[in-house]
C-alpha cells in the first residue's frame, strides 16, 4: 500500500525497479501487506570441522586450497591457543546421510545441553560447538543456535582480500590482541575471544551490500563471550579494546563495518537485489510522496552519504 491508500502489485517482470527498492526498502516504500516467497526443498548436508594447531600451515597452505574447494566454508581461530578450526558443509544424499549414522542435534538438544554444563563433550566452548554430523538441512544449520543464545559481544568487518592478504591481515590482528592483552596484565588473550572468518557474496548496485562494492569478500568477525550460559557478559572496555585493534587493521585495508547482510550462494553475474541510495529516493517517491515514512534520521544519514539535497522537510514518526 502506498501512502494514499493504493494497492500495488510488484513483480521482477513487470516493475524490477520498483521490487528492488520494495527488497530493501525499510519502511520507506509503503506497507507491505503481502509476500509471496521462493520454497527450495529441504537438502541434506555434511558438516565437518576440526582442528589445526599449526596456525602458519593453515594460513598459508590449507586455507587456499579450502576456500577453493568448499563453497560453503568458514574458519574459526582461538588468539589463546593460536589454534584454527576450520568448518565446511557439503552436499549429500539422503542415503549418505543416513549411512553416516551421525544426526545433527535438534536446537533444543543444543539448548538443553549447553545449560548443563560450559563445554561440550568435544572440549569445546559454547561459541564452537558444532556437531560433525550428516542430516537435512534444516538440522545441519541449527548450529547457529548456540552462538545467537550465549552472552556475547560482536562485532564484524568486511573487507575485499586475497588469500596472501587473509594471512597478513590475520597476523595484524593477533599482534594488535597480544598488545590489548599485556596492557591489561596478560600473558595472553582472553580465552573466550574468538574471530570468526567467512566468505561472502554481494550485490554491488545494492544499498545493502555486505561487500561495500566488492562482489565478494571477507567478513572478519569477532566475538567475546561469557564463560557460560547464564554468565555474566564480559567487560564492555575489554571487548572494546579487542574490536579496536581488529578495526584499526581492516580500516587500514580498506575494510568496512557490518551494517547489513545478503548472503548468496555465489557472486550474483548481475546486480538485482537492491538499489544505489539516489535511486531508491527517488522509487520511494512514487508510493510516498507526501514523505510521510521517512523522518529526520534517514534524511540526515542517508543523504549525507550520497550529497543528495532534501526536497522538503522530513516528517518526523
Amino acid at each position: 500500500l502506498d501512502t494514499s491508500g493504493n494497492a500495488h502489485d510488484l513483480d521482477d517482470s513487470s516493475q524490477p525497479q520498483a521490487m528492488r527498492a520494495a527488497r530493501m526498502a525499510l519502511g520507506m516504500c509503503g506497507i507491505l501487506t503481502r509476500v509471496q516467497l521462493p520454497v527450495t526443498p529441504e537438502f541434506h548436508l555434511r558438516r565437518r570441522r576440526w582442528r589445526v594447531d599449526d596456525m602458519d600451515a593453515f594460513l598459508d597452505q590449507q586455507l587456499p586450497q579450502l576456500k577453493q574447494q568448499y563453497d560453503r566454508f568458514h574458519w574459526y581461530l582461538h588468539p589463546e591457543t593460536s589454534s584454527s578450526w576450520p568448518m565446511y558443509w557439503e552436499p549429500a544424499t539422503a542415503e549418505e546421510s543416513a549411512a553416516e549414522g551421525r544426526t545433527c542435534r535438534t536446537a533444543a538438544e543444543q539448548w538443553e545441553d549447553a545449560q548443563e554444563k560450559e563445554f561440550g563433550v568435544d572440549g569445546l566452548p559454547l561459541i564452537m560447538r558444532w556437531d560433525n554430523c550428516s542430516d537435512i538441512s534444516s538440522r545441519s544449520l541449527t548450529h547457529a543456535v548456540d552462538m545467537e543464545q550465549q552472552p556475547l559481544w560482536n562485532g564484524e568487518y568486511y573487507v575485499s582480500l586475497g588469500d596472501a592478504g587473509e594471512a597478513h591481515a590475520t597476523r595484524e590482528i593477533l599482534k594488535g590482541f597480544q598488545a590489548v592483552a599485556e596492557s591489561r596484565g596478560l600473558a595472553k588473550p582472553s580465552k573466550h575471544l574468538w574471530l570468526h572468518v567467512r566468505y561472502v557474496g554481494g550485490d554491488t548496485s545494492s544499498l545493502l551490500n555486505p561487500c561495500y562494492g566488492h562482489a565478494t569478500c571477507a567478513a572478519f568477525e569477532l566475538a567475546l563471550t561469557a564463560p557460560a550460559m547464564d554468565a555474566m557478559l564480559p567487560p564492555w572496555e575489554e571487548w572494546a579494546a579487542y574490536y579496536g585493534a581488529m578495526e584499526k587493521v581492516l580500516r587500514g585495508l580498506n575494510g568496512r563495518p557490518h551494517h547489513a547482510k545478503y548472503y548468496t550462494p555465489e557472486a550474483p553475474s548481475q546486480p538485482g537485489f537492491g538499489l544505489p541510495v539516489g535511486q531508491f529516493m527517488q522509487v520511494c517517491k512514487q508510493f510516498d510522496p507526501q514523505r510521510l515514512l521517512r523522518n529526520e534520521r534517514f534524511d540526515a544519514v542517508f543523504q549525507a552519504g550520497t550529497g543528495a539535497e532534501a526536497s522538503g522537510a522530513a516528517v518526523a514518526m
